[in-house]
């Protein structure tokens, strides 16, 4: 046996002697990770369930290690690969915006580092990977929120700033729906500012300035509301079109004040809601704007930002008229007979009591005297049907008012707001295409795919499916 070993021995010898270059393969040991761990918060509060936290190389963003949140949390553990990017600098993300920096770090040197992210939603650094932004609800309407392009150029008293190649969707979320504005930015836009423009901009923002909105004669005006997006004092333009939702406003008319400008109106029509190429093609030269309605929504696509004002316009009560209130209404308000005169006495005209008239804005609940619940829509009253359709305004208050108001708010019923070639889907889920106005049930994913691709899916009311 000794023997048997003293010959193996004397093997290997030969072979490390006369073949140097021959190598006994032997695994590589497991690479130990550098353990990042630290406090997690997003506007002070627990991250919620789905956060995502990563690591990307900063020069060219590759990203080495990530985790999804699981359960609410206020920390995080991240095991990170440094092996191969010691003292390279990375830029750690939540929900992929830009948090903080730090260098990678040789693991038998510094196992773990200690590092709290933070993530400020009033204040949004972004960069060309940025792809989405979604503004909670917590933050109020009226409260500023900048979103900042880290990488910036100025070349001859411009500074342009760049987005993504995957675009960037902005969503303001709102406790009231009617302010849940929604801005999409096509892939590689260029953003330009004069040379005093840091890279930030504003998202949209509900103003309390007061705007002048020119009057043409014989009619008034009435502002729904002011919305500034862009940055105060810089006029920021872009290379191609920019797209506002501006949800529950169909049927507004919109224009938008510069500093030092006049007010103008947007009055050309889209010659499409989503199409970017259509847009951008017909969107050339001097014209910069255009607006559509979709369903209750208004969206415009525009090519620069700045503050938009949303307005409605009517008819100037004759002098010496009434408060205001239609006289189909003042007919209601009163139902006494007609009495014929005599030929000796000269007909009295009624003197009707005038009620004050109380104008709310799309998307106000109004409850009326039966505690019926409606949604102000489009300058129309929409039933809501139950509990669960009320849900969908949660938080948002209830306005009891007298039925002398609602009646003033001509009411939605049995209309059918979906045209042929749509796609609505119920409750239950189940998806159907609108033909011939009837619904017709889509039977198979297959048959979503092969004939409608990429078309919007409206999730609609079992009262609404009932009308088709």
């Amino acid at each position: 046996m000794d023997f048997a070993k003293a010959k193996i021995f004397l093997i290997i010898l030969v072979i490390s002697l006369f073949a140097p270059d021959m190598v006994l393969a032997m695994p590589p040991p497991p690479e130990i990770p550098v353990l990042f761990y630290g406090a997690l918060k997003i506007n002070d509060q627990a991250a919620p369930i789905g956060t995502k936290v990563s690591i990307h190389k900063k020069s060219d963003n590759l990203e080495i290690a990530s985790a999804i949140i699981a359960k609410q949390s206020d920390k995080y553990f991240l095991e990170v690969p440094c092996k191969n990017y010691i003292g390279e600098m990375m830029v750690f993300r939540i929900n992929n915006l830009i948090i903080q920096e730090r260098r990678c770090v040789e693991v038998m040197t510094v196992p773990s580092v200690k590092l709290d992210l933070s993530l400020d939603m009033a204040k949004v650094a972004v960069d060309s990977a940025t792809d989405k932004i979604d503004i909670p609800a917590s933050i109020s309407d009226s409260t500023e929120v900048k979103i900042t392009f880290i990488a910036t150029s100025t070349t001859d008293g411009q500074t342009t700033a760049i987005v993504g190649t995957g675009g960037l969707t902005l969503t303001r979320n709102s406790t009231v729906p009617a302010n849940k504005f929604i801005v999409n930015f096509p892939a590689n836009t260029i953003i330009t500012g004069s040379s005093g423009w840091d890279g930030t901009l504003i998202a949209p923002t509900i103003s309390r300035i007061s705007v002048n909105v020119p009057v043409e004669e014989g009619k008034i005006n009435e502002v729904a509301k002011v919305i500034n997006i862009g940055f105060a004092g810089q006029i920021l333009t872009f290379d191609q079109p920019v797209s506002i939702l501006f949800p529950q406003m169909a049927g507004k008319l919109i224009g938008y004040s510069r500093t030092g400008s006049d007010f103008t109106e947007i009055i050309n029509p889209c010659v499409s809601p989503d199409d970017q190429t259509a847009i951008n093609a017909d969107l050339v030269g001097s014209k910069e704007d255009c607006k559509i309605d979709v369903d209750f929504d208004l969206v415009i696509w525009t090519k620069h930002f700045t503050y938009f004002v949303i307005f409605s316009q009517s008819p100037k009560p004759a002098e010496g008229g009434s408060s205001g209130v239609p006289l189909w209404l003042l007919q209601q308000q009163q139902p006494k007979p007609v009495v014929t005169p005599s030929k000796e006495e000269a007909p009295i005209a009624p003197t009707p009591q005038l009620l004050g008239e109380k104008i709310y804005a799309d998307g106000t609940l109004l409850r009326g005297k039966d505690k019926k619940v409606y949604i102000i829509a489009n300058g129309q009253k929409k039933h809501v049907p139950n509990l669960k359709e009320l849900a969908k305004y949660a938080g948002q208050k209830i306005y009891d008012v007298e039925n002398i108001i609602l009646i003033q708010y001509p009411e939605v019923l049995g209309i059918k707001v979906f045209a042929d070639g749509m796609l609505i889907r119920g409750a239950d889920a189940r998806i159907y295409v609108i033909k011939n106005n009837k619904k017709q049930h889509i039977r198979s994913l297959e048959e979503l795919r092969k004939n409608y691709f990429g078309k919007k899916i409206y999730d609609v009311s079992e009262e609404t499916l009932a009308k088709y």
